[in-house]
């Protein structure tokens, strides 16, 4: 039977499928056995006589379609996936109802490498042709996107065919994206719970001093919550538990699920070794630094010059920030997607620490997100090789300015608990100095400047930062603050262990260390090799920054010894303009 008579056929059928079942199911039974069969020949003559009856096929003579949609692509030679792609794109353009499975099918094929090409293209002609699929597309996509727990080349594999798809298809870029950025999340946790089950993670400015390079050697400063706070702030950092759950069914699913040829199920095969064990923290170590290099080289693609693409780019990440990245419970490694775009133009970074710091100001967010953002801020300014002397002086002032206005009107100072975004943004200043003090040292008018940012008035306020802060953040603060002789935070620090001492172990757990800051810096050291060669001249270190002290730098100032002194306040009056002015300057 030729093309025009199988056509003619199965236009008579499925138009006369209620006066005529039996000839109707004779003919599917006909086009399943010829799948069964595996002659490609006579597959091809079917989906050239299904592509003249598209028209014919809705929602009740669905039976042709659907047997078509368990090709497996891969067992297909280049002119039968031509003729595929062919129908799938024509049935969809003629009744939007199939769009649903035509796109599942489609995506599964994006895990395999053959074929992706025509796949992807054919994805992003539907999605034009189509715009309502925009709302089923994301979770199509994420059902499609293999389980943490796969092999890694499979995870590549779909990851490189996303990234290929949004560029063909950019209005595919925010979904996609998103979704990418939720995957790298649950691997990036994954890892961060293998390791607090297998070695304690050391913190703070200390650790990073053992640190050997910035990105890719050093420990990670934070570890994973204690599980009694995780049940707390679930709500606020665990991201989409339904992704999670969904992913884990797919991970249970048997071998029988998936396509073995021509006749089999509706997804295509995939060949994948057996799933790693979920505490081996090396599997994750590679799979999450394979796929953030490949996200990082697509941000890179995206953003390398000027335009729109770079516009887009980054408005999807400061999105994606918002809706994935601050819920998630004390990322390690994914945020440095923002990192790395704000490089790319002065702009850029000034822009998203705008934006984290109008969250951090903002009364009515959850306090945690308040003091994350916080955290972002000062880890950003303090780590970013590209912030200019200006942004940090704009930062300082700014935390500054907040932290005095605050101090002067809080009440209750004896109460610590009630005032954790006090201490967010003073831990957020001392680290900020820690880092960039003799930069800022460096620059024409940087010593003025330091002296005249009211640090002591800081650090000697009722609410007493230097014991709530990190210890790690404190000790350094003081060290580096007394070697330029800046301030002098010893009387503070020898008061605070006196008055610690004095108090019941009771009161010391329930009022002191139970209530200290938040010790999570978003940018700390990353330990995923590939990715670290994206970091080198684009991070500070901390090792570097220790070890270079100059006393050229610094001028001689009275000798700061008795206990009792409290230095004057100065006469400095904070002018504290957004982070935009700093283009200006």
């Amino acid at each position: 039977m030729d093309v025009e008579q199988l056509s003619a056929l199965v236009r008579d059928v499925t138009v006369n499928k209620t006066r005529d079942p039996g000839k109707y199911w004779r003919v599917v039974q006909q086009f399943s056995d010829a799948l069964k069969a595996q002659d490609l020949d006579v597959v091809r003559v079917w989906l050239q006589s299904l592509n003249q009856c598209v028209s014919c096929f809705d929602k009740e003579r669905s039976d042709l379609v659907d047997l078509t949609l368990k090709l497996d692509m891969t067992a297909l030679d280049e002119e039968t996936q031509i003729l595929l792609m062919q129908f799938v794109s024509a049935v969809v353009s003629s009744c939007s109802l199939y769009g649903d499975a035509v796109l599942e099918y489609l995506f599964a094929c994006l895990k395999t490498e053959l074929a992706s090409e025509r796949v992807r293209t054919a994805i992003s002609d539907m999605v034009r042709e189509v715009p309502s699929l925009m709302r089923t597309l994301p979770r199509i996509a994420l059902k499609a996107m293999p389980n943490k727990r796969r092999d890694k080349q499979s995870q590549q594999t779909f990851f490189t065919n996303m990234f290929e798809l949004v560029l063909e298809a950019q209005q595919l870029l925010e979904p996609l994206f998103t979704i990418a950025v939720k995957h790298l999340l649950q691997i990036d946790a994954e890892l961060a719970e293998s390791e607090a089950d297998g070695v304690g993670l050391k913190k703070g400015l200390a650790g990073l001093a053992a640190s050997g390079s910035a990105a890719g050697q050093g420990d990670v400063e934070h570890g994973a919550a204690a599980d009694e706070e995780e049940e707390e702030d679930d709500e606020t950092f665990m991201f989409d538990e339904d992704l999670q759950q969904q992913q884990e069914e797919e991970a249970a699913q048997v071998d029988s699920e998936e396509l073995a040829g021509l006749d089999g199920t509706a997804q295509p095969s995939e060949e994948e070794t057996p799933a790693q064990p979920e505490d081996d923290p090396e599997s994750y170590v590679s799979k999450l630094d394979a796929l953030l290099q490949l996200t990082l080289e697509f941000v890179y693609i995206m953003m390398r010059e000027p335009g729109e693409e770079r516009a887009a780019m980054f408005q999807t990440l400061i999105n994606v920030f918002d809706s994935t990245i601050l819920l998630a419970y004390r990322p390690r490694n994914v945020q440095y997607l923002l990192f790395y775009a704000c490089h790319f133009d002065p702009e850029l970074s000034i822009a998203f620490l705008e934006h984290v710091w109008d969250l951090a100001t903002t009364v009515s967010a959850p306090s945690l997100t308040r003091q994350i953002c916080f955290a972002y801020v000062a880890s950003f300014l303090a780590r970013a090789q590209f912030a200019t002397p200006h942004m940090v002086v704009e930062g300082l002032q700014l935390l500054q300015k907040w932290c005095l206005e605050y101090s002067e009107q809080a009440a209750d100072t004896h109460i610590p608990q009630r005032h954790v975004m006090f201490y967010a943004a003073a831990q957020a200043v001392l680290y900020i100095v820690c880092f960039r003090c003799q930069a800022i040292m460096r620059e024409e008018t940087g010593e003025e400047f330091l002296r005249s940012l009211q640090l002591e008035q800081l650090i000697q306020s009722q609410l007493n930062p230097l014991r709530e802060c990190q210890a790690d953040v404190v000790a350094e603060f003081a060290d580096i603050a007394q070697r330029y002789q800046l301030v002098l935070c010893e009387p503070y620090l020898t008061r605070n262990r006196r008055s610690t001492s004095s108090l019941p172990t009771v009161a010391i757990s329930s009022t002191v260390v139970a209530e200290r800051v938040e010790d999570y810096f978003p940018f700390d050291p990353m330990k995923l090799p590939m990715c670290a060669s994206h970091f080198g001249e684009l991070y500070i270190d901390w090792d570097e920054i220790s070890a270079a002290f100059d006393p050229s730098l610094v001028t001689p100032q009275p000798s700061l010894c008795d206990e009792d002194y409290l230095p004057k306040q100065s006469s400095f009056s904070l002018n504290a303009r957004s982070f935009s002015a700093t283009l200006s300057m």
